[in-house]
């Protein structure tokens, strides 16, 4: 499928699951949140988020910066994006 209808399943395949998710979760939630076992199973998956966010980063980095000077590029941005709260966007 390509072109405009093409385009439109492909974004309702992608937002309509989350949709579905909150529509199902949300009369249950008060509940879900007293449970322990639901608290450490969310704990688990942040931190699962975190390594996969992390991992990515890793190889993006070691493919994006391949000379020294890029490096030290990436450096100096980053010290700006910090020190001087850069809009990044």
């Amino acid at each position: 499928m390509a072109g405009l209808p093409g385009a439109l399943l492909a974004t309702i395949a992608i937002f309509l699951p989350a949709f579905v998710f909150v529509a199902v979760v949300r009369p249950v939630a008060p509940r879900l949140g007293r449970s322990s076992r639901l608290a450490s199973l969310l704990d688990g998956l942040n931190m699962a988020a975190v390594a996969l966010m992390a991992g990515v980063l890793w190889e993006l980095g070691r493919t994006a910066i391949g000379d020294p000077l890029s490096g030290f590029l990436a450096l100096g941005a980053l010290v700006a994006l910090l020190r001087f709260e850069v809009n990044s966007a």
